[in-house]
């Protein structure tokens, strides 16, 4: 009788083992499918750099403007096509920005004919698989600082990444939260926030295939308003 009991309570502990196990790598399965941190790939182990100067952000302007081409290209088929589901777009500063933006050079943008300075926070290119996500970041009195992500707070499927941005004496906070399963689900998004008087987040992801992040690039960008010469 106890010979059986142990044999029993062995079986039911392999059993729940194997359970255990099964669930883990189905998970695993599903984290490698579905989330994909920023920048996986950097190019760049600075964590201080002037923007101008570096190589790696002259390579991280060059993708943003084939991000902002892909992006404009998947919005115009998808309203020829009448496939409105295929991108997502939460402002009309997103929209001018994908339609009736012009870079410059690597601090100036004019969208809508209006004047805006440019820092790229954090870019992926998942073609070739090099991103670009500096721990600090300046150009001329502007200067941006990614934050110690809070390890208490959690947010469900991704990440937040929170930023110090200084302009001149000015200073204010910005940040977004990635998603992974969410930006594979769509061609295209694109998202802006007001942070602060002049300040704007800027997010884009383009896909080139659904269902997995391993598709996805994306730009992360500051903008700074300048205002009107009179």
């Amino acid at each position: 009788m106890v010979k059986m009991f142990h044999s029993k309570s062995r079986f039911i502990f392999l059993i729940s083992l194997l359970a255990v196990i099964l669930i883990a790598m189905v998970l695993s399965s599903l984290l490698s499918r579905y989330y994909q941190p920023i920048a996986t790939h950097v190019s760049t182990g600075a964590s201080n750099i002037t923007a101008t100067k570096n190589p790696s952000y002259k390579l991280a302007v060059k993708t943003l403007k084939e991000i902002s081409g892909e992006a404009k290209r998947i919005y115009l088929d998808s309203i020829r096509e009448n496939k409105t589901w295929k991108f997502s777009i939460d402002s009309k500063l997103s929209k001018a920005f994908i339609l009736n933006a012009t870079i410059v050079n690597e601090t100036m943008v004019f969208i809508d004919d209006t004047a805006y300075r440019y820092v790229i926070v954090s870019i992926y290119d998942a073609g070739t698989g090099w991103g670009f996500t500096p721990q600090k970041i300046s150009i001329d009195n502007i200067s941006v600082e990614l934050l110690p992500r809070n390890k208490s707070v959690t947010y469900t499927g991704g990440q937040r990444y929170n930023y110090l941005v200084r302009v001149g004496n000015a200073t204010c906070r910005a940040g977004f939260v990635s998603i992974g399963f969410m930006e594979a689900t769509r061609y295209l998004t694109i998202g802006a926030e007001r942070v602060c008087d002049s300040i704007y987040f800027l997010k884009i992801t383009v896909a080139s295939k659904l269902g997995s992040t391993r598709y996805v690039s994306s730009a992360r960008l500051i903008l700074i308003k300048l205002e009107a010469k009179k």
